[in-house]
C-alpha cells in the first residue's frame, strides 16, 4: 500500500478486514509483527513518538468532548493557540456558524460528551480541533458513520474542504462518501484486493461494486419504507396520563416526606410565653425551650428523611420516564429518524438532560413546596386565634409574597419541555 503526499485515500472494506488497523499502525497503537510502515522512506519506529504524532489529525467515529467550553475544546487539539487560530479553525470545519448562534458563543458550556448537541455538530468540533494543529496528514476513522443523511452531508463537506493541500487517509464504511477520492483501497482480510477510482472500481465489478450495489439497494429500500410515513411526525394530544399521573408509583413515598416538612406548625405554642395573663413565664420559657430543642433535633431527622425519600422518588420517577421515552424512541419508523429534530445527537440529549427535568417538579422541591403552603395555614390560624385584624394584614400581604416566590422560580429554575412525553 503506497499513499503519495497530498493524496485522497480511502480504504474500504467489509468489517473485520482491517481498513482500521491501518490508521492504528499509522499512529503507533502497536508496531507490526512483519513489514514496514514508512514515511517519506523512514521506518515510523525511527521518529519520535509524540512528534510523529503531532503530525497527524485524527477525527473518529465517536468524537471525543469534555465539560468545558468550546473554546477549549477546539483548543485541545494545539495549546496556547489563539483565538482568531481556533476561529480559522472553526470555520474550516465549517463550525463557526452554529457556535456563534449559541448563548455565549465560543465560550459556552458544554456537557462531557457534547450532550445537547447533535452528532453533526460535535463531529464538526472534533474536526476543527484536529485542524487547529495544521496537520500534514489527516486520518478519518469512519467520521461519518454514526450520523444521519443531514449531518453526514454537512460533515463530509467539512471535510473535503478540510483535506485541500493534506495528504488525507479515510476508512469509510459509506461508500457515498468516498466517489471523489483519488484511489480508493479494497482492502478484505488484510490484503489489498482491488485499487483504484470510483469509476475504475465500478467497472471492474468487483468487490467494490457489489458492496455499492448493496448500499444503494438498502437505502432505496428504506426510503420506500419511510415515504408514507410523514403523517408519524405529526403531533397529536397524548392520550396517556400526565407528569402527575406518572407518579402514582411514588406518590405514597412522597406523600410521607412530604407530611415530615409540617413540623415547623409545632412551634407555634411558644406564641404564648409572650402572653401578659401568664404569671409563671420564667418556669414556661424553659419548658417551651426545651421543646423547642428537642423538636430542633426531630426535626433535623425528618429533614433528612424527607430529602431523601423524595430524592429516591425523583430518582424511581426519572429511570421509568426515561426507559419509556426509549421505548418510544426505537419504536418509530425509520423516515422518522431521518428529520432534523430527531438527529441521533437530540434524541440522546432529551434521554440525558431533559427527562432528568422531572425531578425538579417531584423531587426535593415538593417538600418545599408542601412545608411552605404547611407554613402560611398555620400562620393565619395562628394569627386568627389571637387577632382577626392581624390576620387581615396578613392575608393582604400573601399575594405579595406568592408573586415574589413565583419570580425567583423563574429566575432560578430552568423548565426544559418534553416533547416525546407524548410518545411514551
Amino acid at each position: 500500500m503506497k499513499i503519495d503526499a497530498g493524496q485522497t485515500i480511502a480504504i474500504v472494506g467489509p468489517s473485520g478486514s482491517g481498513k482500521s488497523t491501518v490508521i492504528q499502525l499509522l499512529q503507533r497503537f502497536y508496531d507490526p509483527i512483519e513489514g514496514q510502515v514508512l514515511i517519506d522512506g523512514h521506518d515510523i519506529r525511527e521518529f519520535d513518538l509524540k512528534w510523529m504524532r503531532r503530525q497527524f489529525g485524527v477525527v473518529s467515529q465517536e468524537p471525543v468532548l469534555f465539560a468545558a467550553t468550546v473554546k477549549e475544546n477546539i483548543e485541545l487539539g494545539r495549546e496556547g493557540s489563539t483565538f482568531e487560530e481556533i476561529e480559522n479553525a472553526a470555520k474550516l470545519a465549517d463550525a463557526h456558524d452554529f457556535i456563534i448562534k449559541m448563548q455565549e458563543e465560543y465560550e459556552t458550556m458544554i456537557g462531557e460528551g457534547g450532550g445537547g448537541m447533535s452528532g453533526g455538530q460535535k463531529q464538526r468540533l472534533a474536526i476543527a480541533r484536529a485542524l487547529l494543529r495544521n496537520p500534514r496528514i489527516l486520518l478519518l476513522d469512519e467520521a461519518t458513520s454514526a450520523l444521519d443523511t443531514h449531518s453526514e452531508r454537512a460533515v463530509q463537506d467539512a471535510l473535503d474542504r478540510a483535506g485541500v493541500g493534506r495528504t488525507v487517509i479515510m476508512v469509510a464504511h459509506r461508500l457515498t462518501t468516498v466517489r471523489n477520492a483519488d484511489c480508493i483501497l479494497v482492502v478484505d482480510r488484510g490484503v489489498v484486493r482491488e485499487s483504484g477510482t470510483h469509476d475504475e472500481l465500478v467497472a471492474l465489478n468487483g468487490i467494490y461494486a457489489h458492496m455499492l450495489s448493496s448500499q444503494e439497494k438498502k437505502k432505496e429500500e428504506s426510503e420506500s419504507e419511510s415515504e408514507p410515513e410523514e403523517a408519524v411526525t405529526q403531533q397529536k394530544p397524548s392520550k396517556h396520563p400526565g407528569v402527575w399521573k406518572r407518579t402514582s408509583r411514588e406518590a405514597e413515598t412522597e406523600s410521607i416526606a412530604s407530611s415530615t416538612n409540617i413540623s415547623g406548625m409545632s412551634i407555634s405554642p411558644s406564641v404564648d410565653i409572650f402572653s401578659p395573663a401568664e404569671e409563671d413565664k420564667l418556669g414556661k420559657t424553659v419548658f417551651v425551650g426545651s421543646m423547642m430543642a428537642v423538636l430542633g433535633l426531630v426535626r433535623l431527622v425528618t429533614q433528612l428523611a424527607s430529602n431523601s425519600a423524595l430524592g429516591w422518588a425523583g430518582a424511581k420517577l426519572t429511570q421509568r420516564t426515561r426507559g419509556l421515552l426509549f421505548n418510544a424512541i426505537i419504536r418509530q419508523e425509520p423516515g422518522w429518524f431521518d428529520e432534523i429534530a430527531n438527529q441521533p445527537g437530540v434524541l440522546t440529549a432529551r434521554l440525558a438532560t431533559e427527562v432528568s427535568s422531572l425531578e425538579t417538579v417531584t423531587g426535593a422541591q415538593l417538600g418545599t413546596i408542601m412545608e411552605s403552603i404547611c407554613l402560611i395555614i398555620a400562620s393565619l390560624v395562628i394569627t386568627f386565634m389571637y387577632s382577626w385584624q392581624l390576620t387581615l394584614v396578613n392575608v393582604c400581604f400573601l399575594p405579595i409574597m406568592v408573586a415574589s416566590s413565583a419570580l425567583q422560580v423563574k429566575n432560578r429554575t430552568f423548565f426544559i419541555p418534553l416533547p416525546c412525553l407524548s410518545k411514551l
